[in-house]
């Protein structure tokens, strides 16, 4: 509510989500999830929340999970490398495949977003929903690459840690979910 996506995080903290909403919102965007081809987070998202990414909350489809690790520095541990669900390491290194997992590797000095979406349209995936974080939601915003925003607002404050990212579009709707709310803006550009 106070224009923060997740607190500051202290070194060594325990990996694990900062919830914002509640329980109904969560199993919402589990649904999301279901009806998208993949889901994609950045390197600090994965380390800090330590994220499944999967549609545990709701009856259908997991996405792809997509990760971006540049230099493949994320611990084996987490729930992203846990084998369980087919998941795309973006990285600028090379690494042998595993089962449930893929390393891509992509020039980082070239625009990362436009060849992470090259490789989703050669494996006719037509759909990726960005969960974090800021930085990889601003790749999207900033390069005009994106269609929907699903903003969710959340009863909590944090007082600091990091900014939400800036989006303009047109609003659709907006709905409450007790005193939680999502509204959703389009692209008109």
């Amino acid at each position: 509510i106070d224009g923060y996506i997740d607190c500051t995080r202290l070194p060594g903290a325990t990996r694990q989500p900062t919830w914002i909403t509640n329980d109904n919102l969560r199993m919402l965007s589990h649904k999301w999830r279901s009806e998208e081809g993949s889901i994609l987070v950045g390197t600090n998202t994965a380390e800090n929340d330590n994220p499944m990414l999967t549609t545990r909350d709701w009856f259908g489809n997991n996405p792809l999970r997509i990760v971006i690790d540049r230099n493949l520095r994320l611990p084996g541990e987490l729930h992203l490398f846990d084998h369980s669900v087919p998941t795309m390491v973006v990285t600028s290194q090379k690494k042998k495949n595993e089962i449930n997992l893929e390393y891509v590797t992509v020039d980082f000095s070239e625009n990362l977003i436009e060849q992470l979406l090259q490789v989703l349209i050669q494996r006719n995936i037509q759909s990726i929903i960005v969960e974090g974080g800021r930085k990889t939601l601003e790749a999207f915003i900033n390069n005009d690459l994106w269609d929907e925003a699903r903003i969710i607002t959340g009863n909590k404050r944090f007082f600091t840690g990091i900014p939400s990212p800036k989006i303009q579009g047109k609003e659709i709707s907006e709905n409450w979910f007790g005193k939680d709310s999502i509204n959703i803006l389009l692209n008109t550009i």
